[in-house]
């Protein structure tokens, strides 16, 4: 199973993969630096080996060949998902819990609604601190979602 993580930041990308090594050392980690690339990847997924989705916002630009490209942000991801979930009403795509760790208080705001109409498990981890906050806050927060999602989804799977 694996942990997607949409964050261009090398420092966070370091910090998250520190202490997912650490305490969830059984989890795959792919990291996306553009929205584009995270939709992408998502629409090829096999639901069922995605443990955890991890949305920052608020991404960089890139640069390609010398060309700058907009990376675009968390809440182009949100949309997706929330969009997948309406299609997929019984998928396993509803399942898949979400962390928010981005600093922009408006568009956490904006996903956290996006995910609440689409009752996406969801949990918002409020950044501070630089990366300290990554191994005090999010890693714990990762940690306890996959924990309880595992049990929801044998529930579910016990009730059928």
């Amino acid at each position: 199973m694996r942990i997607l993580i949409l964050e261009e930041n090398a420092d966070r990308r370091t910090a998250m993969l520190e202490h997912i090594a650490d305490c969830l050392p059984m989890f795959g980690v792919s990291f996306f630096d553009t929205s584009d690339s995270m939709i992408l990847a998502l629409k090829s997924a096999n639901w069922n080996e995605i443990a955890l989705i991890s949305l920052d916002n608020d991404l960089d630009p890139i640069q390609i060949n010398g060309h700058t490209i907009d990376a675009g942000d968390g809440l182009a991801v949100a949309r997706f998902l929330a969009e997948i979930k309406s299609i997929r009403a019984t998928s396993q795509a509803a399942m898949q819990p979400v962390i928010i760790h981005t600093t922009n208080e408006r568009a956490a705001i904006q996903m956290q609604h996006l995910f609440a109409v689409a009752k996406w498990h969801l949990e918002r981890v409020t950044p501070y601190a630089g990366e300290s906050r990554i191994g005090e806050v999010w890693i714990r927060t990762a940690r306890t979602t996959i924990v309880e999602n595992v049990s929801d989804r044998k529930t579910v799977a016990e009730a059928r």
